[in-house]
């Protein structure tokens, strides 16, 4: 296995995590069992070596695959123009956690279900990979270099794959007024449709979620507006993470992790550092939005009443 990719520190760390994981392991188990029954004592050059491992670290990263610094694999599973690239954003300030912005976009564009016509579409296509089961295997099982990486990603997207590495992952759910979604999502999208926004998409996830492994993870963006400490702080201990006050600010402009999509969708986020103070905005909807944002409105109050 190659070891590449990983800085100094990481890999003084991997020496020193082999080296305390081999001496105890050479310290638990002294002595064999001979085949009349009685204890065979191991070479002296074991105790001796678990005593003087110290040594061991500097010869660890040539005979044992690194071992994997990833542990904990999250999907935020959003809505489109919701805060989730906000959220990311927050996510990537702490110093034990990597972000991945929506690994699955390309596959959905090559299995739309839909007519909505995504601005950068070719973009996309030639910077991702469309192959869902391929990307979904990488967030399965690729290091990222950290022990936690956080997934942003769309719930509309989740098309023509099967559930079941979902139970391998950690899943939050981001959810936003149905209304509030049309109105943004309406400016740069046409002939939008429900599933366009992912509601009913949140609503199955949640029940597939729920039935395998209890209730899941719900964020409410208002909530989250009105006490971003708070909520990220409940979120993150939902996530069995400790509180990081970094989460609440980072750098404005564009960022290294964005995805390719970036220039058409996050010009807003790219002009903030921080998350923004929730102010109700009045909504007017064509005749047909309005329709959907009434479809959608069951489903929002059901997994608000899940929310954080």
């Amino acid at each position: 296995m190659e070891h590449f990719g990983f800085t100094r520190t990481e890999k003084i760390r991997h020496f020193w995590r082999v080296a305390h994981w081999a001496r105890n392991r050479l310290k638990s188990v002294t002595y064999l069992f001979g085949a009349n029954g009685h204890r065979l004592q191991y070479f002296p050059f074991f105790r001796y070596f678990s005593q003087h491992f110290f040594f061991f670290p500097f010869f660890s990263f040539f005979f044992f695959p690194m071992l994997p610094i990833t542990r904990q694999r999250i999907n935020l599973w959003s809505s489109p123009r919701n805060i989730s690239t906000a959220i990311m954003y927050a996510f990537a300030q702490r110093s034990d956690t990597h972000v991945v912005d929506e690994p699955l976009y390309a596959h959905y564009l090559l299995h739309q279900p839909t007519e909505a016509s995504h601005p950068g579409r070719e973009t996309v296509l030639a910077n991702q990979s469309g192959d869902g089961r391929e990307v979904v295997r990488q967030m399965l099982h690729e290091d990222y270099g950290k022990p936690t990486v956080v997934f942003k990603q769309m719930t509309h997207h989740l098309v023509d794959l099967p559930l079941d590495f979902l139970d391998e992952m950690t899943n939050v759910l981001l959810i936003r007024d149905p209304r509030e979604i049309l109105a943004s999502f309406s400016q740069v999208i046409e002939r939008v449709t429900a599933e366009d926004i992912g509601l009913p998409q949140q609503a199955r996830l949640f029940a597939h979620l729920h039935g395998t492994r209890g209730p899941a993870t719900v964020v409410d963006s208002r909530r989250l507006l009105e006490n971003p400490a708070g909520v990220l702080e409940k979120l993150c201990h939902r996530l069995a993470l400790p509180y990081d006050p970094a989460m609440l600010s980072w750098p404005p402009g564009p960022k290294p992790y964005d995805g390719s999509w970036a220039e058409h969708w996050y010009a807003g986020v790219h002009g903030s550092t921080g998350f923004r103070a929730y102010r109700p905005k009045p909504i007017r909807l064509s005749p047909a939005l309005n329709d959907i944002a009434e479809q959608c409105r069951p489903i929002y109050t059901e997994l608000l009443a899940h929310a954080l």
